[in-house]
């Protein structure tokens, strides 16, 4: 199997969305993604500053317990040099992180983008340009089907709406028999629109 592939097989089920109701498939869960981090630590595929900026001190502050916020300051007051973040992921390991922070934000924050896609092991999004926004009735290039679940399969508001362009503003059926284009209308290339419509059987007359 391709790489992707390999990924996709390995992430099967998505251990990350497991909650602690279920406990035991949750506690395998913690210890395959503290394995991951860890993995990816040592193999130097993501660096202890990577994953701290990742998650973010204040995420960190907000999640720890008080024992292991007072062990980090601890730590930190014994260091004679700069306290970093591999002293921080020193005090506070995966197999620590896993059990106080949350594996969805752990796996959103740093195994997909930092380790899968940062090393093509999932493919990455797709990004698109300012402005561009992907068209629902455009068909993919290549493909002869149209995706029918992006397709928009309402009907317009009203047949008004839709013999004029499907403007805005609603007309009746009696306001399309009753009005009448004038010939100012036509010579200034004003925006009215011809409206067409039969109803009782007659017909409305176009100049």
């Amino acid at each position: 199997m391709e790489r992707h592939g390999l990924w996709a097989f390995d992430i099967e089920g998505q251990p990350w969305k497991t909650t602690p109701a279920t406990k035991s498939t949750h506690e395998r869960a913690k210890s395959y993604v503290a394995y991951i981090l860890e993995r990816a630590l040592d193999n130097l595929l993501v660096s202890h500053e990577e994953v701290v900026h990742a998650i973010t001190v204040t995420k960190l502050a907000q999640c720890l317990p008080k024992e292991k916020l007072g062990s980090i300051i601890e730590a930190s007051l014994k260091t004679h040099e700069k306290f970093t973040e591999h002293d921080l992921l020193g005090a506070v390991p995966p197999r620590d992180l896993v059990e106080y922070v949350a594996l969805d934000y752990l796996w959103e924050k740093v195994v997909t983008p930092l380790i899968a896609e940062a090393h093509d092991y999932a493919p990455k999004p797709v990004v698109l340009l300012a402005g561009n926004k992907p068209n629902a009735d455009v068909k993919a290039a290549g493909s002869d089907e149209a995706d029918w679940g992006s397709r928009n399969t309402n009907p317009p508001a009203s047949p008004a709406a839709a013999a004029t362009g499907g403007g805005d503003e609603i007309v009746s059926e009696d306001e399309i028999l009753e009005s009448e284009l004038t010939e100012d209308d036509l010579s200034s290339g004003s925006t009215v629109g011809l409206k067409v419509a039969a109803a009782d059987g007659k017909k409305a007359n176009t100049r």
